[in-house]
């Protein structure tokens, strides 16, 4: 046999098998796509998923720093209201120490000073104890000292409040994360 009539048989099952091949190929080809176009699809879903979560967190805490804003807000300005409140009730009773109008007295050992009459005293209930009138000065002192252990004791109170509502945010975020 010669060569041209060998390789025509051989040449036909060539031809078949590279067009088998071909076609195995597109088959394929085809499946990767299709196969890359879903995990690709997938992968957007998720980093949307992600997306919409993170928003959502984002949004959330945003909500929660707004409350946490205004309440301290809140805080700020009952402090305030109550500090004026405290210095206008301590700026009248040092007014009416001044007019003459209050008086502060102490009680005082009996031998250190004259003891209230008793016909004074049975009138107003009292025992007959020994009291001393303060000065002015002296009352000024006491309610000024009083006035600030009052503004001290208010200050604490909203830095308590501050720190409970600062918690309360921090927890509240932990919670939903």
């Amino acid at each position: 046999m010669s060569w041209p009539a060998l390789l025509k048989p051989i040449g036909k099952w060539l031809l078949y098998v590279l067009l088998l091949a071909g076609a195995i190929s597109l088959i394929w080809l085809d499946g990767y796509r299709s196969s890359d176009a879903k995990w690709r699809l997938a992968d957007q879903q998720r980093k949307a998923r992600d997306t919409d979560a993170m928003a959502e967190r984002i949004n959330t805490a945003r909500r929660d720093e707004r409350a946490a804003a205004a309440s301290q807000t809140a805080i700020a300005t009952t402090y305030q209201e109550r500090l004026q409140n405290e210095i206008a009730d301590r700026d009248r009773a040092i007014a009416d120490l001044r007019a003459g109008t209050r008086r502060l007295y102490v009680p005082v050992r009996a031998g250190s000073c004259e003891p209230v009459p008793t016909t004074a005293a049975a009138g107003r209930g009292g025992d007959g104890e020994a009291r001393a009138e303060l000065s002015i000065e002296a009352g000024e002192f006491l309610e000024r000292l009083g006035s600030d252990a009052d503004q001290l004791a208010r200050q604490l109170d909203a830095c308590q409040s501050t720190v409970l509502n600062d918690r309360r945010l921090i927890n509240g975020t932990a919670e939903r994360l």
